[in-house]
C-alpha cells in the first residue's frame, strides 16, 4: 500500500508500495525509528487513514474504515473515560461495538478483566491506576470486543523499564491463552524481537518493507544466545535501512 499527506500544500509520500500479511493468531511486529512510518500503517489498518494505493484486506474483506473487528490500544495511558470505573469502561465498548444486553457486557468486562489481572480494581476510576494498569485496563477493553485484530501503537512506550519488562510478559501470557492476531508496533530491538514471532523492518521514510525476520522460540529469553543473535541481525539490518540510527 501507499500513504501520502498534505502538509502545508505539499504531497509527503509515508508509506510506498509496503506489502506484508499477518497469519491468524500471529504476533507481527513493526519496527523502525520515529519518521518510517510504522505508525501510519497501523493507523491505515485500523481503518483511520485510507491508503492512496493499495488495500487493506481482512479476513479477505476490503477495509473501509474503522471496525470493532480491529482494536487499537496506544502509547497514550488515559484511554480510559475517567468518569467511568475500570469494569464500566470495559462494559461500554463491549455494548458499543457488539449491541449486547447490559448484562452480557457486565460477565463480559469481568471475564477479559480477569484475564489481565484486574479484577479486583474494577471499581476503581482510572486515575486511581499506575500506567502499567491502565495499560492493562486497555487492553481487556479492547480484547472484551474479540476483534479479530489486536493493534498495538508502541504500547509500552511510556512506562518505565521495570513497568515496560512486566507488561511484555502480562501480553504474551494474555496471547498465550487467546491466540489472537496482534500487530504491534515499536522501535525497541529487544522488544520485537522478545515479542514477535516475524519482524518486518521498514526502510527510512518513506516507509518499505526491508525485510522479514522470524526471531523463532528460543529467542524469547533474553538471556538466551539465540535472543542475542536475533538482536544482532535484526540491528545489521536496520543499520543498512537508516544508516546506524536505530536502537
Amino acid at each position: 500500500m501507499t500513504v501520502v499527506y498534505s502538509v502545508e500544500g505539499r504531497r509527503h509520500t509515508a508509506i510506498e508500495e509496503a506489502s506484508f500479511h499477518a497469519g491468524d493468531g500471529e504476533k507481527l511486529v513493526l519496527l523502525g525509528p520515529s519518521g518510517c512510518g510504522k505508525s501510519t500503517l497501523l493507523k491505515t489498518v485500523a481503518g483511520f487513514i485510507p491508503p492512496d494505493q493499495g488495500t487493506v484486506l481482512v479476513d479477505g474483506r476490503p477495509v473501509k474504515g474503522p471496525g470493532p473487528d480491529r482494536m487499537v490500544v496506544f502509547q497514550e495511558f488515559d484511554q480510559l473515560l475517567p468518569w467511568k470505573t475500570v469494569h464500566d469502561n470495559v462494559a461500554f465498548a463491549v455494548r458499543a461495538a457488539r449491541k449486547v444486553p447490559a448484562r452480557e457486557a457486565a460477565e463480559q468486562a469481568r471475564r477479559y478483566l480477569d484475564l489481565v489481572g484486574l479484577t479486583r480494581f474494577g471499581g476503581f476510576y482510572p486515575h486511581a491506576l499506575s500506567g502499567g494498569m491502565k495499560q492493562r485496563a486497555a487492553i481487556a477493553r479492547a480484547l472484551a470486543v474479540e476483534p479479530e485484530i489486536l493493534l498495538m501503537d508502541e504500547p509500552f512506550g511510556s512506562l518505565d523499564a521495570q513497568t515496560r519488562t512486566l507488561m511484555q510478559g502480562e501480553l504474551l501470557s494474555i496471547w498465550a491463552r487467546t491466540r489472537k492476531t496482534i500487530l504491534f508496533v515499536t522501535h525497541s530491538i529487544d522488544e520485537a524481537v522478545l515479542l514477535g514471532d516475524r519482524i518486518v523492518i521498514l526502510t527510512e521514510g518513506p516507509g518499505r518493507v526491508k525485510t522479514v525476520v522470524s526471531p523463532g522460540e528460543e529467542a524469547r529469553s533474553p538471556s538466551s544466545a539465540r535472543f542475542v543473535e536475533v538482536c544482532r541481525e535484526v540491528r545489521s539490518h536496520l543499520q543498512v535501512a537508516f544508516g546506524g540510527g536505530a536502537g
